[in-house]
């Protein structure tokens, strides 16, 4: 991707970034992104403006970040399983409506998670669904 793919909003547990959540944000980077950095205590809805996609990193304690994300208009990419009943995208109970696969890898098919994201990206760019 060109230097001119958009601007990212990730938002983390933690500042400066645990190694896990500093791997997202070199990777977004590395396809292109300019990366804006925010704490979830901190996370407000002004910080989605001008934003192409927001990334919410696994470090990010939904009690602390809340509803505020529920109904913004940009993309969210969800790697918090305990933050999807806060936006409406699964029911209350843990290892029922929503939770974690462990040593996942890829998606169905052996597909690259990567080149999904970045075709994701591509298709809503183009005004389509995702992949």
């Amino acid at each position: 991707m060109s230097a001119t793919a958009g601007r990212v909003l990730l938002i983390s547990g933690a500042l400066p970034l645990g190694i896990h959540d500093a791997a997202i944000s070199s990777r977004l980077t590395t396809l292109g992104y300019a990366v804006e950095v925010v704490r979830d205590t901190g996370a407000a809805w002004a910080h989605t403006t001008g934003k192409q996609i927001i990334v919410v990193c696994p470090s990010v304690a939904p009690h602390l970040l809340g509803a505020h994300l529920r109904d913004v208009a940009v993309p969210i990419v969800d790697l918090a399983p305990s933050l999807l009943p806060v936006l409406g995208m699964a029911g209350p109970v843990r290892g029922v409506d929503f939770g974690t696969a462990a040593a996942l890898t890829d998606l169905a098919g052996g597909t690259d998670f990567t080149a999904y994201l970045r075709a994701g990206v591509a298709s809503l760019r183009a005004g389509e669904g995702a992949p």
